[in-house]
């Protein structure tokens, strides 16, 4: 909370510095399907019966026309769609934040952003195999986009789709590997521009 905090400051300085109300916009997302995909798939399917349900926001917002930075902070509750799994995962849960950068690009009614985002994924998990198990703090990467519509003046509606990487290193006594934790998330929110 104090991340937001510090990056809503840091606009209203910014603003007040350049002693101007400047054209902004601040939007906020809620995350809805987190599908994981296999090494070999494609950009946009996946392979893999394994997603999760994320629970979080995304806070994205700008001063400038084209420039914009963001803020992401969710977890996600890992899932399968085989049965025989549901119970072995439900007790995973994958920490992930992002800081983002983008362009804005405006139209009459729509807007599009396209960004990229910098983070992290830390895996907590309650099942007794787990027990022997060490989670590395793992790196994130992130390419993602946005496209609103109007639905009234200065409010967008608008849905995100942002293909992640990334992975953590994680060790069972004197053996070692990595988790990948590669997919697709997406995402619902509202824009407010003044």
């Amino acid at each position: 909370m104090r991340k937001i905090i510090l990056v809503i400051i840091t606009i209203l300085a910014v603003s007040i510095a350049q002693n101007t109300l400047a054209k902004g916009w601040i939007s906020l997302s809620l995350p809805t399907i987190y599908r994981f995909s296999q090494k070999d798939d494609s950009f946009f399917s996946s392979g893999s019966t394994l997603s999760g349900k994320p629970s979080g926001f995304i806070l994205q917002g700008s001063i400038f026309e084209t420039l914009f930075a963001g803020y992401e902070q969710y977890k996600i509750t890992l899932q399968s769609d085989d049965s025989d799994e549901v119970d072995a995962v439900i007790d995973v849960v994958v920490n992930v934040e992002f800081f983002d950068v983008g362009l804005n690009f405006e139209q009459k009614n729509t807007h599009i952003l396209i960004g990229y985002g910098y983070g992290s994924l830390k895996t907590e998990c309650d099942l007794a195999a787990c027990s022997t198990i060490d989670f590395e703090e793992g790196i994130a990467r992130q390419y993602f986009a946005q496209l609103g519509v109007e639905i009234v003046d200065g409010l967008n509606l608008h849905l995100n789709a942002h293909r992640i990487t990334g992975q953590q290193d994680i060790s069972n006594g004197t053996t070692s590997d990595h988790l990948v934790l590669d997919g697709m998330m997406y995402a619902f929110g509202l824009r407010l521009g003044w």
